[in-house]
């Protein structure tokens, strides 16, 4: 199995290549290419992406900015100030957001596998979530996302693996 990490702007989505017009990001021939070279090795290529946490390049964008949980940033651990970096878990055009990168990036893949990372949201539960987290608790939204992001995963065909560092 083989999964490149990506974080940011490393994968040119159509849609949004205007923002990004100083980045170098793999391209759709790209990725293409190692998919095919991976599969004549017999090696899983497997889609690898940032779906929650570790958003901050996407959240910095004037028009993105809204789909975050701080959208204005947020005190890390009571020590300093950091931009926003967590999607909103329950922002439908959050959600939205990332099933159209899933789409555009998921489809030059023959994995069967998705792993959405989803680590480190470090900001979940003090800004749009804090009400419902203070009432069932912050593994209650991590839950309630992954569980949301597992089902459209499964339903484009694809076993979703995961970086839980929440529950």
């Amino acid at each position: 199995q083989l999964q490149l990490y990506n974080q940011g702007y490393v994968y040119e989505f159509e849609q949004y290549k205007y923002m990004y017009p100083n980045e170098t990001p793999y391209t759709k021939s790209d990725i293409e290419k190692i998919n095919s070279y991976c599969k004549e090795k017999f090696i899983d290529f497997v889609p690898n992406m940032n779906c929650f946490g570790h958003m901050d390049m996407w959240l910095k964008q004037p028009k993105l900015k809204e789909l975050a949980e701080c959208p204005d940033g947020y005190n890390f651990q009571n020590m300093y100030k950091r931009g926003a970096g967590t999607i909103d878990p329950y922002d439908e055009n959050a959600f939205t957001f990332i099933t159209e990168l899933v789409d555009e990036f998921g489809y030059n893949f023959d994995s069967d596998m998705f792993n959405v990372n989803i680590d480190e949201p470090f900001e979940l539960g003090l800004g749009k979530s804090k009400p419902i987290a203070d009432d069932k608790g912050v593994a209650r939204v991590y839950l309630d996302y992954v569980k949301k992001l597992n089902g459209y995963i499964q339903g484009k065909g694809k076993k979703m693996q995961m970086w839980g560092d929440v529950v």
